[in-house]
């Protein structure tokens, strides 16, 4: 049944039935074999004729079946069934739970997408195996019956040591009803052992219990279970938690599917950057080499000279273009190097600032750096030629995107156990729109306005290290006054890059 396609659609309107026909072959996720009945005896000649459905959908009244016999024939069969019905007071839902039935629906033009989408999660349900945990042959069977019904796989043990061996050797259960009293252990003290094992990612655990105190169903909770029903459980109630905790479950395993590939793109990006700008690299030092060589000939007129010079600065754009994106490029893939040493903040700025300095006169920008402390009390352990490239891209972005005759401060505190470093210029300032995006590779956001030479990879270097080296990079901008960049960075290495195994001290 589980990789059946066929379906028959049961109702005494050819209208509601071409309307739900359409929506289910529209919706499918499959190639649906819809067949249609309007009468009991069509319906059953069709059961009978062949084998092998995946669900009936029916209405509760027939023509020559009033009080839902069909429903029960198809049940005979062990064929799932939808049912449909004109009205859906408490006495019909009633009676639609009697009958151990999928779901029902009432007959209005909501339903159309409703069961096309059962339908799907219909096909789907047999991916599931559910484990039932409880020493109650009444539930025991009820849940089972009940969830076999819509298509689940069921297995089920009456004790927290049976379950705990299942669990371990079949990773292919996906949820697990668990009842509070059990004849070995009760079910908060099988949960947590579930869970050195299973976490809720990985196997949602729904809790039961037959008492009905508040404090049973937080102790169970706190143990690591996902949801918690009390019994007698509704019918109805138990199939809609089961179904939100495996949707829920789909959902975070498609994430962590499309992570993993993204990961995996993202290192074979990496991979072909790397190699590239390799191969990049040896024309181009020869090319700089040449034009240096070339422009020291005498026997050039301006012109000749003129064009050395814009093949060297073009040469020099590229190749640092090129150096960025290895250096992207190993960041991303863990091959980059960290050199762990205790280094002073105050030292790294002022080494940064001063490599700048005529940089920033060249541009009519006053410099401001803090003095070096004398104590140690600006003392980290990190990669200081690290730091020190982030200060030296965001001094020279501070200088680059600043107004003529403006000011660059840069400041340095100690705060809560972290050394913060703040760039602040009175530049024209970053629209707000591209805030979100100005850290990611490539990203330029002055590019439009300001014709100053840059690649947009600086920043995207900066964030990765500052992460890399468990730290963070802040911006907060005000357009037409300027911004202010903050780098925060922890006075230890964190121990998640001390194991990385791209430390070394």
């Amino acid at each position: 049944m589980s990789h059946s396609n066929k379906i028959l659609l049961v109702d005494n309107s050819p209208f509601f039935l071409n309307i739900l026909r359409e929506a289910i072959v529209a919706k499918s996720h499959f190639e649906a074999d819809v067949s249609v009945a309007s009468s009991r005896q069509e319906a059953l000649s069709c059961l009978k004729s062949s084998d092998g459905w995946l669900v009936v959908i029916s209405g509760y009244e027939l023509p020559d079946a009033s009080g839902g016999e069909f429903i029960q024939d198809t049940l005979a069969f062990n064929i799932p069934v939808i049912m449909l019905t004109s009205a859906l007071t408490e006495s019909e839902r009633q009676k639609a739970l009697r009958l151990n039935i999928v779901d029902y629906f009432p007959k209005d033009t909501n339903c159309f997408s409703e069961v096309a989408g059962l339908v799907n999660q219909l096909r789907d349900n047999h991916r599931h195996k559910i484990l039932i945990v409880d020493d109650s042959p009444a539930f025991c069977s009820f849940a089972e019956r009940l969830l076999l019904s819509q298509n689940y796989q069921v297995q089920v043990c009456h004790s927290a040591l049976e379950a705990m061996t299942l669990i371990r050797k079949d990773a292919d259960i996906t949820l697990t009803l668990i009842d509070y009293i059990l004849p070995d252990m009760d079910g908060s003290q099988l949960i947590p052992r579930l869970r050195t094992s299973r976490n809720a990612n990985s196997l949602p655990i729904i809790a039961i219990s037959a008492f009905d105190e508040k404090n049973i169903a937080a102790r169970m909770i706190k143990a690591g279970a996902s949801d918690f029903l009390l019994k007698p459980v509704d019918h109805e109630e138990l199939l809609l938690r089961i179904r939100s905790s495996l949707r829920l479950l789909d959902q975070f395993n498609y994430a962590e599917q499309a992570r993993i590939e993204a990961q995996e793109a993202n290192r074979a990006k990496s991979q072909f950057l790397s190699r590239i700008s390799h191969e990049f690299r040896t024309p181009l030092n020869a090319i700089i080499g040449f034009s240096q060589l070339l422009s020291g000939d005498d026997n050039l007129d301006k012109e000749q000279l003129e064009c050395l010079e814009e093949i060297h600065h073009a040469s020099e754009h590229l190749l640092s273009l090129i150096n960025e994106v290895l250096d992207l490029s190993h960041i991303e893939s863990g091959k980059v190097k960290v050199l762990i040493s205790a280094v002073k903040a105050s030292e790294l700025v002022q080494e940064a600032g001063r490599m700048l300095i005529n940089q920033a006169e060249e541009k009519g920008v006053k410099l401001s750096l803090p003095d070096v402390i004398a104590d140690n009390r600006d003392l980290l352990v990190t990669d200081g030629g690290r730091i020190k490239q982030i200060l030296i891209n965001l001094i020279s972005n501070g200088i680059k995107y600043n107004r003529e005759g403006g000011s660059l401060i840069v400041s340095l505190e100690a705060v809560d156990g972290a050394c913060v470093f703040s760039v602040k210029d009175t530049g024209s300032g970053i629209d707000e729109k591209h805030l979100d995006t100005l850290f990611d590779p490539f990203t330029r956001a002055h590019s439009e306005q300001l014709k100053i030479e840059g690649n947009g990879l600086g920043l995207s270097i900066c964030k990765k290290l500052a992460d890399l080296l468990g730290g963070e990079i802040r911006v907060h901008s005000i357009l037409g006054e300027g911004s202010t960049f903050t780098l925060r960075l922890p006075v230890e290495p964190p121990e998640a890059l001390l194991t990385s195994g791209m430390c070394r001290l």
